[in-house]
């Protein structure tokens, strides 16, 4: 459920939520990761069996410039998020099969953030590799987000365009920001 987003609103991120100790008794995240709630959101799924939600917003985040997932200069750490969803791909097809499909609707996000935050640095073009691979992935499995229906209009937009020209993809974010 936490995965697939059911019941609207519910996310992976760790910092919405509460847990009894007993859950997090063998999870630990990632040392020098970034996204590390996108590593640890499997671990502390497998150690329960239940969870309960509240609809009110009692929390806010606020996203600075020059964090680190708003660096001007590349790292190779803006891939964690990719390594993370990719991780999580193939315990869900092992574990959880209703939820493969979403498992690669956030393998995608990922690889659009990925593809974003590097085409964003100042220093991109010396990592023009890495944005092509990203590209080259969102490209190849263009008949699952373009046919899948619990992926939004607006995404599949940002994927054609992302798939056509990435630059084009770039000024329209900004102009819709």
């Amino acid at each position: 459920d936490v995965y697939v987003n059911k019941y609207g609103g519910l996310s992976i991120s760790v910092c919405n939520k509460l847990f009894k100790i007993e859950v997090l008794q063998n999870c630990r995240f990632d040392v020098n990761k970034t996204s590390e709630d996108v590593f640890f959101s499997l671990k502390w799924i497998q150690n329960t069996n239940r969870y309960g939600r509240i609809c009110s917003p009692m929390y806010f985040y606020v996203q600075r410039d020059g964090s680190i997932t708003h660096a001007l200069k590349y790292s190779n750490k803006n891939l964690d998020i990719v390594e993370g969803y990719e991780k999580n791909l193939k315990l869900i097809k092992s574990y959880y099969p209703g939820a493969v499909s979403a498992a690669y609707i956030r393998l995608f996000w990922a690889y659009r953030v990925a593809l974003e935050r590097g085409y964003a640095c100042v220093d991109k073009d010396e990592h023009l590799d890495v944005v092509y691979d990203l590209l080259q992935k969102i490209r190849v499995g263009w008949k699952f987000w373009l046919f899948n229906k619990d992926i939004s209009f607006k995404a599949k937009v940002a994927y054609v365009l992302i798939s056509l020209n990435v630059d084009l993809y770039m000024w329209v974010r900004k102009k819709m920001k």
